[in-house]
């Protein structure tokens, strides 16, 4: 039997495609691994042709029950933090394509892909606190050692500047 999140996902995907036509629309976290929960939230990126601003998480947002995790991504934005920070962006490196009709998602994808393979220390690092993250949901007695994402990305922007 399919999840409650991998039933909504083709209605989620159209109604942010409705509203961002040309948008490449990218799956990530547990439901991309098949780990989802009854719990789990739905991680997208949104990769948008939409010029200037910067990228934001909305976190806010249910569809049927389902909390959605959207990362929004205006294009020169994206191209712009993955260029001075790619060392953040291993998710967005390892998520799923699920829409890209003008390729611009598979663009950035490939980019971020590439330092990731010449930097594997760094996605060792990335690897490690997803694992730790999963141990922690399976028992939350287990503490994180960068329970806040602000303190993971210092760190991982540490171990980025070594060689």
């Amino acid at each position: 039997m399919s999840s409650k999140q991998r039933q909504i996902l083709p209605r989620v995907i159209q109604d942010v495609c409705d509203k961002h036509p040309n948008c490449g629309v990218l799956l990530w976290g547990s439901v991309q691994d098949e780990r989802e929960r009854e719990g789990s939230d739905l991680d997208l990126f949104v990769v948008i042709e939409k010029e200037g601003g910067q990228i934001t998480l909305d976190q806010a947002r249910r569809f049927d029950g389902v909390p959605l995790d959207i990362a929004w991504m205006p294009v020169n934005a994206l191209r712009r933090q993955l260029n001075d920070e790619p060392y953040l962006f291993y998710g967005f490196s390892q998520a799923r394509i699920l829409r890209d009709p003008k390729g611009i998602a598979k663009q950035h994808q490939d980019v971020a892909q590439a330092y990731f393979r010449s930097h594997q220390h760094v996605a060792d690092a990335w690897e490690a606190q997803a694992a730790e993250v999963r141990k922690h949901k399976l028992n939350r007695d287990h503490q994180l050692a960068f329970p806040a994402w602000g303190d993971f990305a210092d760190h991982v922007r540490q171990i980025a500047q070594q060689p």
